[in-house]
């Protein structure tokens, strides 16, 4: 069974996560714009076939789970994020260590100046990352920052 959930923001800047209603439920909340929608489902098989079908469409999406699949505005990503924080603290993106272990950080990390995975990462984020830390268990940021910096 595929479950939905919009992530939105409201106009007046406050976040809800709440999982939608139904899509009457969506419509009616005209003063909201959109950050993502999030899918998932136990079955990995049917989201990526579904994120085969959107890119299709040209249709961004990333998995941030091996069930979770969220669809963003085009050309949106954690690497936007990154360099927005990094231009407002005036620090360059060469200079910024950023972590990660999902499809969703890999645009992340490419843009970091070292990027580091973590041990439970999947294959295609640790194929990217300078280096490979502890999982997420383990304490792997901590790690890194404690015996490196």
């Amino acid at each position: 069974m595929l479950f939905f959930c919009f992530f939105f923001q409201a106009e007046d800047g406050i976040r809800d996560r709440s999982p939608s209603r139904g899509l009457g439920d969506v419509y009616k909340r005209q003063s909201l714009s959109y950050l993502k929608l999030a899918l998932t489902d136990r079955d990995e098989s049917k989201l990526q076939q579904l994120q085969r079908d959107l890119a299709d469409e040209g249709i961004d999406s990333v998995f941030s789970d091996p069930h979770f699949l969220e669809i963003t505005p085009k050309g949106i990503t954690k690497a936007h994020s990154l360099i927005f924080l990094g231009q407002y603290l005036g620090i360059e993106p060469s200079e910024i260590m950023a972590f990660g272990d999902q499809e969703n950080d890999i645009a992340m990390l490419k843009v970091s100046g070292l990027s580091i995975a973590m041990g439970n990462a999947q294959p295609q984020v640790k194929d990217i990352a300078n280096e490979v830390t502890k999982t997420n268990e383990e304490a792997g940021v901590a790690y890194i920052i404690k015996n490196y910096y």
